[in-house]
């Protein structure tokens, strides 16, 4: 508990001194109902149904396109007619990018979130600005990763999980 405590006071302390450095004491808080870091497929599928059922989500991503590890896949997914089957990832990627834009699911791209807690609280970057937002829901959407090869030597043991 404490150790809480003083993370989310000295975050706030930092914010709090930048604000006093640019002549802004009073910190604006934006509020939505749900924050989804991550753009790839699970967090634009999320943000969408939110949209659907009348909240107001925000998706935060820290690269300058949405849709994750979707627009690396060329290949036809398998399976059936409603699991996106005989279609690209790509694809797959733009049609969620599209729904989220009728929704009006607003996506923030070359956005890092520096900061986490746990009333909902958010702390984000965008470019030199960093910025606070409160929601009722936070939803982590980080998705998969890569990593190269050239990064591990041959006597290193390495347990990977990959996920596509």
């Amino acid at each position: 508990l404490r150790r809480e405590w003083l993370y989310r006071h000295s975050t706030e302390y930092q914010i709090s001194q930048r604000n006093k450095r640019r002549g802004d004491d009073n910190m604006k808080i934006e509020r939505y109902d749900m924050i989804v870091i991550g753009a790839g497929p699970a967090g634009l599928s999320a943000a969408i149904e939110a949209a659907k059922n009348g909240l107001k989500p925000i998706v935060f991503d820290e690269n300058a396109k949405p849709g994750g590890q979707l627009f690396k896949q060329i290949h036809k997914f398998f399976g059936s007619k409603e699991h996106k089957a005989k279609v690209r990832g790509f694809k797959i990627g733009e049609e969620l990018l599209n729904e989220a834009r009728e929704y009006g699911v607003e996506v923030v791209l070359n956005a890092t979130v520096v900061g986490l807690y746990p009333e909902k609280e958010v702390t984000v970057k965008v470019k030199d600005e960093v910025k606070h937002y409160k929601g009722d829901a936070v939803l982590v959407a980080t998705g998969a990763s890569e990593f190269s090869t050239a990064e591990i030597s041959p006597s290193s043991v390495v347990t990977a999980l990959f996920t596509a």
